[in-house]
């Protein structure tokens, strides 16, 4: 699958499932996608909700979230970026022998790495960015739909 594939079908999401799994436990959110395309790049806005990790089916009280993420094709390539803490964590990922794409490097916002993958099947896209620093290891699992 060609980067411009990639974006046509992210383009047609319509549902965001998000997983994120650190050491405070697992959090889950769920929402509406909706794409646009902005000066050649495609923004891909996810509103919802977000249950937060840690806490129990009982007391559980999910909370309304939204993000949002560009992509962009770059000469065959994917460039990725991720608002996070005001600042894009962008990223190029470069498609794999395996047909799955991977960041070329990692995005360094110090103290911390972060390195998304992502992969086409299914009629599903999901996006898995890594964070790694030396108090934090998590990960981010968003499948569109």
């Amino acid at each position: 699958m060609t980067a411009a594939e990639v974006l046509s079908r992210l383009a047609k999401a319509t549902r965001a499932e998000v997983t994120v799994r650190s050491e405070a436990g697992v959090g889950h959110g769920h929402g509406l996608a909706s794409a646009s395309w902005t000066d050649g790049s495609l923004v891909l806005a996810v509103e919802g909700t977000w249950t937060p990790a840690g806490a129990t089916p009982a007391g559980a009280r999910p909370v309304r979230w939204r993000s949002a993420s560009r992509w962009r094709d770059q000469e065959g390539d994917i460039a990725l970026a991720w608002q996070r803490q005001d600042v894009d964590a962008t990223v190029d990922l470069v498609r794999q022998r395996d047909q799955r794409w991977a960041s070329r490097s990692p995005f360094d916002c110090p103290p911390d790495l972060y390195a998304a993958a992502l992969q086409v099947a299914s009629g599903r896209v999901t996006v898995v960015w890594t964070i790694s620093g030396p108090a934090k290891q998590a990960t981010v699992e968003t499948v569109y739909t």
